[in-house]
């Protein structure tokens, strides 16, 4: 795989989907505490954040997920 930067998901689950996401997790932390999307992603491994990009987690395609609430853009801060 190879990463494009700037190109990026955003995923947001809601009715049953969001139900399973969130089953048996608390409702504070980061997306990782909050959810069990790991769980989901097989191998993923915490990868310390770059220049111009944040900490997240890894997955051998080179795919890296990290917390929307991370970033602090003014898009970002408007559409909360």
């Amino acid at each position: 795989a190879t990463m494009i930067e700037g190109h990026h998901v955003n995923m947001h689950a809601v009715g049953p989907l969001a139900g399973l996401m969130t089953a048996n997790k608390p409702e504070t932390g980061d997306i990782f505490e909050r959810t069990n999307i790991l769980s989901l992603l097989g191998e993923m491994n915490w990868q310390a954040s770059a220049v111009g990009e944040p900490a997240g987690y890894v997955g051998s395609s080179g795919i890296k997920i990290f917390d929307l609430a991370t970033i602090t853009t003014p898009a970002n801060v408007l559409a909360n």
